[in-house]
């Protein structure tokens, strides 16, 4: 059978990302994919994500409403026949508590799975670790992803981390760098996370906000401040209707006033005019950034600019060629 079984060192790796991302990337070259969750989610955008993958739309993409493992087994298989691949988004390890399921070795074995293992970059990982995780699997083990790989990480990843691992035998198949896009809150979640008013709505409240930009204290022209980041919100106090028309005049997903109730009819008829979503917030500056600082938990993958984002990403560094080939995609 042809089934990619993506699976995490440890919680955090980034499996849920990579395997929607291999899908959408297999997609695009003309495959036929199913896309399946070993581990249950509660994440309704998730569960829409995994069902949607396949042709028709199927709801027995979690396997683990099946607590027999030879049913799921069974659903592997029909996933297999129906798709030119299935990828299996494995979770994490249990690896650290030196018990890897049974029926997860059974399920790997039986389906002739094979097993591509994630981890995120970390200086201080002990490749020894690595190596004894991956002869857990044996034959089925095919290779690792570093995932999260800083901008500053890879002269480190290239000299020494992956010849320490190849010294090792443990393949890698691809170093994925660390991604604003992947980490970032829709319009609607940031409005709602932080409990603001909105005066001007957006055209997609769905769209993503990758910066956030303070408008404060400024000693420049506004075209240096405002217009330097792509796809960003701009948080400023409400009483500051200058820089607030400042901001205005560059490419904005969102203005946010502080300690506001209201925006005064200036800013409101310019922003509507330019389209541009306003809100406000009761809070301070102070006070909304650390709002924004716990968003985080509420942020996931499963967003369309997001996958097809890391699809592209992971085109330019993942060897595809081997992962076809060890998979023996139809």
């Amino acid at each position: 059978m042809s089934i990619a079984y993506i699976l995490g060192y440890s919680s955090g790796s980034g499996t849920t990302a990579l395997a929607a991302g291999l899908a959408k990337l297999f997609e695009s070259k003309g495959k036929t994919v199913s896309l399946v969750k070993a581990n249950s989610s509660d994440s309704e955008d998730e569960a829409d994500l995994f069902s949607n993958f396949s042709t028709p739309p199927r709801n027995d993409f979690d396997l683990s409403a099946c607590a027999d493992v030879n049913e799921r087994i069974k659903i592997l298989h029909e996933h297999d026949q129906d798709n030119d691949m299935v990828i299996v988004d494995g979770g994490s390890s249990d690896r650290k508590q030196q018990q890897v399921s049974e029926n997860q070795i059974k399920l790997i074995n039986e389906c002739n799975a094979k097993v591509f293992g994630v981890f995120g970059y970390d200086r201080m990982i002990n490749t020894e670790s690595i190596l004894a995780w991956s002869n857990d699997y044996g034959d089925y083990f095919a290779g690792v992803i570093i995932n999260k790989c800083h901008q500053y990480a890879f002269s480190d990843i290239e000299d020494r981390l992956i010849p320490e691992l190849s010294r090792m035998n443990v393949r890698t198949i691809g170093t994925v760098p660390e991604e604003r896009t992947l980490i970032a809150p829709t319009i609607s979640q940031v409005i709602k996370h932080i409990g603001a008013q909105c005066f001007v709505p957006a055209e997609d409240d769905n769209d993503l906000i990758e910066n956030f930009l303070i408008g404060g204290l400024i000693t420049e022209w506004g075209g240096n401040y405002f217009n330097r980041l792509p796809k960003q919100a701009v948080i400023v106090r409400g009483g500051r209707i200058d820089i607030q028309m400042s901001a205005l005049n560059f490419p904005l997903k969102l203005l946010i006033l502080t300690n506001c109730d209201a925006p005064s009819q200036y800013v409101f008829q310019r922003a509507e005019g330019l389209g541009v979503p306003l809100a406000t917030v009761p809070l301070d500056t102070h006070e909304t950034m650390v709002r924004l600082e716990t968003m985080q938990s509420q942020v996931n993958v499963a967003h369309p600019q997001k996958i097809k984002h890391l699809s592209d990403v992971l085109e330019l560094r993942i060897d595809l060629d081997f992962l076809q080939s060890s998979i023996e995609v139809k």
